[in-house]
């Protein structure tokens, strides 16, 4: 019987969701006979942050009956009675205005300043935010010396707080604030709005924290032009849900987060009557915490720009509609991990047939079923009870809670002497109390060895919840996390005449424990944008309470986070059934640091990867048309003197210093300048550069394309005149007739083929004309090859390498073997490389060795900053510092050999000088070459090698060119890592738009003016800040100290010679010399466009920072909190490293004291 075919195979379904009953579960199922008070000793005992519990202790006054009424105008006095405008207004006192401003008021201010608590200055100024300027208009009054002008100019302020006044109701006075934009009621009483008083004039009113339970009563009449109106911390439900499809026509922003909104449909479907609410917040409330919350509200609101303070993306929305389950919007799940412990106490090793492990232990109380079940028909008190104690006579009587077992050092056995300090610790065990009951839940992740501490990975709680509100008021309490070591002792296997003889040595059976550390977690809201919070904890921060992971510096620092495998298997029941949701939490905590989810910085495959990308870089295009042209001119052989010369003193020690910089920081040309943030400005420079380089540099390699799809033709069209495209001045070459008139009076077909057939030149840069579609399409393709090999990031790009960088070397022995072969290939040779010694004494061939090195490498261009950047932390990258450019200029070298042979067989051929033939830039690679290629055997075959090849040199320097681009944004804000393939989708399209303009008629005059102008003043100048940021202000202490970390090998003194004292002179130099070559207006105007940058940055820095100028320039030039490794635990090894280096040096100091 034949095997049935693929199609015919049935297919296995998705495995169903289980759902469990919601109105059966634990925590909604309350019994009819459940004592009174119940809620309130359900909340007993939680710990909770103290905002809320101040919002609480506002919310219970509010609750009562008998607060007493005080309208607008009562609770505006009261307000002014407070703060420092009363003395200014009051008639009756003994001083005047005047006397006020000078004495009360600075006397007011500076006590407050100098001696007032943290407090106190709330306090102070929450008493005085009556509006905004209060000081101005204070002054005004003083100059003219009238109490009623300041009287008059409060009337008309365009913003007004009255907040915390206790104020229960508006009356007429509010109607005297005739311009009035911006009222703020917070924290008061208020539970009905009377609109007739409210200005028609206000567009922002703040309600915060009253008790406001229905809206339906004045939202209709609230002012028409209303844009903002904030309703956070009332007691608005769902049921007063109605009112809020009347409000203002014009309401943008509407805040009703942390009120008791439950059920979530009702509130959507009323708020989607809003037509132009960009910004609704809806945090805090119970149905905030729903497993459908973000992708209801989204698609309930597709108008909505803001969710909960969070810009909704493209990408939040769902593509098509999706069903939400309802049971979605009732319940959620919550998840708590423990990803990783670092650097706990190594435990002594423990006594044979004994257990060692590590545990945590976490208290949440509002999600614990067993406490909830208890305090139904119990007290708070009878949570913790006790058993009498055992009447078995066998069985030691110990007070096992309160004492440690005597001997613990003979259960234990050190390993060494140096681990005693550390092991005090685990002296301190005490044994489990087995008569000892919890009516509650202390939940426990699986125990696990010493080993595996810094992979713990170890889920702590999964806990299906249908109560919104308990599940809403665990984040707004503080819970507590406990590391546990324990020790299990197993009952030993005897008779009992054997218990009875060795009663004295017998271990009692059980568990014994010691806490490691307590951690206090302030757990916070819920992030729907967010697939989880995280919080770290740190014992060398002085403090229990575990901090908060947001969107901060921290949040760069990520891990990512493996798949929950599915369990095989029945479920143990509806409890146990859980999900990712937007309602988990995942924490991360460690004794000195934690790890993060999310999305990683990504690495090289090999190291390999590496390098062929550096090289796939470095060597371009510019190694065959522009080296082999600067070594003939200035003087052969001998100019291989001044170019390895300024290879070993320059280009070696900036490859080197990059490459260091981005490996150390895992930075991109941006972040790297963290270590002074005054330069940054240079990293913005360096992505302009980026950008305007490879606008024109893909027209370029649109050439490649278009001369292979015409290589396919036989004969070569560009191989004789006599076609449409060529001139009366077209001349084939023959005889001793010239490859180039010196007069203009003749062209070759080869120059007509390159300018007016495929590029239809236009005669100057003033007349761009259309696009040329051939070059255009050729352009699009060269893109898409682009986007396609560079998506996936370096994962991509390091694979794709491996043939784009080995098959150039490849064509090139294949064109030298066949360039030699040729008559007349070794005139060309001896020209190329026979020395001129006198050139040597012409300062020009000197600057155009180092210039030719400094551009060839791509030194300042962010390039190796970014490639060093995606390298292993401990990768020693001195080797392939030196491996890269020496690679580079021995490409360079080699190509001139295949280049020039080529040519000599062409000046052979033609009868003329090889000088006449040689040529620099595109008429090398476009003109030239191929009128010699024409006079070989098979010139169809050649032709396509060659523009293969220089296809393959240049795609792989617009890979790094714009990768540098994407790791310069993405490390800049990381929450774009998250989504690179669309930001790498995006900076292409934007790239390849701004490109079409090199695609013109008049493209090449515009490929011309950025080539010659684009990098002259920048990349000198990047360099130079490097070199100062990294050895000047940084310091070379720093440095050396931090690649010795890094690498594990110390930093040479010759290298720091060469950054110090060398490079910076010839920097100078090459900045000058390169200077000399901007011409027009346009040539400076392209010079400088990215330039501008350093200096804009760092005016800005300047004007935000405090303190004088020599003090902010000091501040500003110090390393900023992000400069360091990106990997968190090599981050806190580097600061644990400096911590060490400054107590060492700080001993020296008070040893030479004494």
């Amino acid at each position: 019987m034949p095997p049935k075919s693929k199609s015919e195979a049935p297919k296995k379904s998705a495995p169903a969701v289980i759902r469990p009953v919601i109105s059966r579960h634990s925590l909604l199922f309350i019994p009819e006979d459940v004592l009174t008070g119940f809620q309130e000793r359900v909340e007993t005992g939680i710990d909770w942050t103290p905002v809320e519990s101040g919002a609480r202790r506002h919310r219970e006054k509010c609750k009562r009956d008998d607060v007493p009424k005080t309208a607008f105008t009562q609770a505006l006095q009261n307000k002014i009675d407070k703060s420092i405008v009363h003395g200014f207004l009051d008639e009756q006192s003994r001083l005047s205005i005047e006397d006020h401003w000078e004495f009360l008021l600075p006397a007011m201010v500076w006590d407050n300043q100098k001696f007032g608590t943290d407090e106190a200055k709330i306090c102070f100024h929450n008493a005085n935010c009556i509006t905004d300027n209060l000081e101005k208009l204070i002054k005004k009054a003083v100059k003219a010396g009238d109490r009623n002008i300041l009287k008059h100019d409060m009337k008309m302020v365009n913003a007004l707080r009255v907040n915390n006044s206790q104020m229960t109701e508006l009356d007429e006075g509010l109607t005297q604030y005739k311009k009035l934009l911006s009222l703020n009621l917070c924290g008061n009483f208020i539970s009905d709005i009377n609109t007739d008083f409210i200005p028609p004039t206000v567009k922002t009113l703040e309600l915060q924290t009253n008790r406001i339970s229905d809206i339906s009563g004045f939202a209709e009449a609230l002012p028409f032009d209303l844009l903002y109106l904030g309703l956070s911390r009332n007691f608005i439900s769902s049921d007063s849900a109605d009112g809020l499809k009347l409000l203002p026509y014009h309401l943008t922003v509407l805040d009703l987060s942390n009120n008791d909104i439950y059920y979530l449909e009702p509130v959507l479907d009323a708020i989607a009557k809003l037509p132009n609410l960009s910004a609704l917040q809806l945090s805090g409330n119970p149905c905030s915490v729903c497993a459908g919350y973000a992708r209801a509200t989204l698609m309930k609101l597709p108008r909505l720009h803001y969710l909960d303070c969070r810009e909704i993306l493209p990408t939040d929305r769902p593509l098509e509609h999706i069903d939400i389950h309802p049971d979605d919007l009732l319940s959620a799940n919550f998840h708590f991990t423990v990803f990783r412990i670092m650097s706990a106490p190594q435990p002594p090793k423990a006594e044979k047939g004994s257990n060692a492990t590590f545990h945590i232990e976490l208290e949440i109380p509002l999600l614990d079923a067993v406490r909830r079940r208890f305090l139904m028909f119990r007290g708070n008190e009878s949570l913790i009870e006790m058993l009498p104690p055992p009447e078995d006579e066998e069985y030691p009587i110990t007070n096992h809670g309160t004492q440690s077992v005597p001997g613990m050092s003979k259960i234990f056995t050190r390993l060494d002497e140096e681990s005693s300090s550390e092991s005090d610790v685990f002296s301190n065990l005490v044994m489990k109390n087995p008569r000892e009951i919890h009516n509650y839940t202390t939940f426990e992740s699986n125990k696990v060895p010493w080993s595996k501490l810094m992979n713990f990975q170890e889920p702590v709680l999964k806990i299906f919840c249908p109560d919104l509100v308990a599940l809403r008021d665990t984040f707004r309490t503080i819970i507590t996390l406990r590391l546990i070591y324990s020790v299990t002792y197993a009952a030993p296997k005897s008779t009992k005449a054997d218990k009875v003889k060795s009663s004295q040595t017998m271990r009692t059976p059980g568990e014994m424990r010691a806490t490691l550390a307590t951690i206090k977690c302030s757990l916070r809201t819920p992030d729907w944008s967010q697939p989880s919070q995280h919080f770290h904890w740190d014992e060398n921060l002085g403090t229990q309470d575990a901090i908060h992971w947001g969107d901060g510096d921290l949040s760069v620092l990520q891990y990512s986070q493996l798949p929950v495998k599915v369990t095989k298997g029945k479920p143990e029941g509806p409890e146990s059934v859980w999900s990712p949701s937007a309602g988990s939490v995942e924490v991360s905590n460690g004794r000195l640091f934690v790890v993060m989810a999310g999305t990683p910085h990504e690495r090289w495959g090999s190291q390999a990867e590496y390098l062929l990308s550096c090289l796939g870089y470095a060597v371009g295009i510019g190694n065959i048309w522009r080296f082999p042209y600067l070594c003939y001119r200035n003087g052969g052989g001998a100019f291989l003197i001044p170019y390895f010369l300024t290879l070993v003193i320059c280009g070696i020690p900036l490859v080197y210093l990059e490459t260091t910089l981005g490996q150390f920081a895992s930075a991109g040309c941006i972040s790297i300048f963290n270590i002074n943030p005054l330069f940054k400005g240079a990293g913005y420079a360096v992505v302009i550069l980026n950008v305007i380089a490879v606008v024109y540099f893909s027209s370029i390699m649109s050439y490649p394309v278009l001369y292979m799809y015409h290589s396919m033709s036989s004969p070569l069209p560009w191989q004789s005149c006599g076609n449409s495209w060529n001139t009366d001045k077209c001349t084939e070459i023959s005889g001793n007739s010239s490859f180039f008139s010196s007069n203009g009076t003749i062209t070759t077909p080869e120059d007509e083929f390159f300018h007016h057939r495929l590029l239809r030149m236009s005669p100057s840069i003033h007349h761009i004309g259309g696009i040329v579609w051939p070059v255009f399409w050729c352009n699009v393709i060269c893109w898409i090859i682009v986007y396609l090999c560079i998506c996936n990031g370096v994962k991509s790009v390091g694979k794709i390498v491996y043939f784009t960088v080995i098959f150039p070397y490849v064509v090139l022995t294949a064109l030298f073997i066949r360039g030699v072969t040729l008559p007349g290939a070794w005139k060309g040779i001896l020209f190329y490389i026979l020395p001129d010694w006198g050139q040597l004494k012409k300062p020009k061939v000197w600057a155009d060795a180092a210039t030719q090195i400094f551009y060839s490498l791509g030194p300042g261009w962010g390039g190796l900053v970014s490639m060093a950047s995606f390298n292993k932390f401990h990768y020693k990258n001195l080797r392939s510092s030196v491996i890269i450019p020496l690679v580079n200029s021995g490409t360079s070298i080699w190509a001139g050999f295949v280049v020039f042979s080529v040519l000599g067989f062409a000046a052979e051929r033609s009868g003329v000088p090889v000088g006449e033939v040689a040529t620099a830039g595109p008429g090398l690679a476009f003109v030239t070459y191929p009128a010699a290629v024409t006079m070989m055997p098979a010139p169809n075959l050649w032709a396509v090698t060659f523009f293969v090849m220089l296809f393959f040199l240049g795609i792989d320097s617009m890979f790094v060119t714009i990768e540098s681009i994407i790791a310069g944004i993405v490390d800049e804000f990381p929450a774009c890592r998250a989504r690179k393939k669309l930001i790498t989708f995006l900076t292409c399209l934007v790239l390849f738009s701004l490109s079409i303009i090199c695609n013109t008629e008049g493209g090449l005059h515009v490929i011309g003016l950025l080539d010659t102008h684009v990098a002259i003043a920048c990349v000198p100048v990047v360099c130079g800040l490097e070199i100062i940021a990294a050895v000047y202000t940084y310091g070379p202490r720093r440095l050396a100290a931090d690649i010795l970390f890094m690498t594990g090998e110390p930093l040479g003194r010759m290298w720091m010679v060469l950054w110090r004292y060398i490079l910076p002179v010839i920097l100078l130099v090459i900045t000058v010399y390169c200077l000399r070559e901007a011409s027009g207006l346009a040539g400076w105007c392209v010079a400088l466009v990215s330039v501008i940058c350093i200096p804009i940055h760092a005016i800005k820095l300047l004007l935000n920072s405090k303190g004088t100028f020599t003090q902010r320039i000091r501040d500003n030039c110090r390393p900023s909190n992000d400069w360091g490794p990106a990997d968190p635990e090599m981050r806190h090894l580097w600061k644990a490293a400096i911590s060490k280096q400054k107590n060492q040096h700080l001993k020296l100091n008070n040893i030479d004291k004494v």
